[in-house]
């Protein structure tokens, strides 16, 4: 796939560049959602995050922009290569909390994208209150549970994160 020779290029033509500090590279990385914190005003945006393999980020990207469009939305994407052959897409659109009927299809798209990068190989990137109940698909039974024994373990009043896994 053109797609992938590409990334083999770049990655190639950037062996020798210096990584940022740890700090910086956390700093960005915990700031790039900062665009959606605009919410309250009324306009602000949605979005959705999947691991995918790489030699299937080209036709998620090309399917979930045609579904947002038939939902109302035009979804904007970013990809984060975070392995060999894994990226992280981020889609975002801004929605309207004010316009309830678009907005509900808006919030319907958060869901479709999850299910349609899940059926392209990938899998949901956070969890969150959208994802709750679907703890035990993402990381299995034994694993759920040894989870949430932690989380009691470390927060046994239930304060941190209410109503979110994690």
């Amino acid at each position: 796939d053109e797609e992938i020779k590409v990334y083999y290029q770049v990655k190639e033509a950037f062996k020798d560049v210096e990584e940022a500090p740890e700090y910086l590279a956390g700093y960005l990385w915990h700031e790039r959602l900062f665009p959606m914190k605009m919410e309250r005003l009324g306009h602000g945006l949605l979005g959705c995050e999947i691991i995918l393999p790489l030699s299937a980020i080209h036709s998620f990207l090309h399917s979930a922009r045609g579904l947002g469009r038939r939902m109302r939305a035009e979804v904007s994407s970013e990809v984060h290569v975070v392995a060999d052959e894994l990226g992280l897409v981020i889609c975002t659109w801004l929605s309207d909390s004010r316009k309830f009927i678009t907005r509900m299809l808006h919030l319907m798209l958060v869901l479709c994208l999850q299910r349609l990068g899940v059926r392209y190989g990938g899998r949901i990137y956070v969890v969150g209150y959208w994802n709750t109940p679907l703890v035990r698909n993402l990381f299995g039974e034994n694993d759920t549970f040894q989870l949430k024994h932690f989380k009691r373990m470390m927060d046994p009043y239930g304060i941190l994160n209410p109503g979110k896994f994690f």
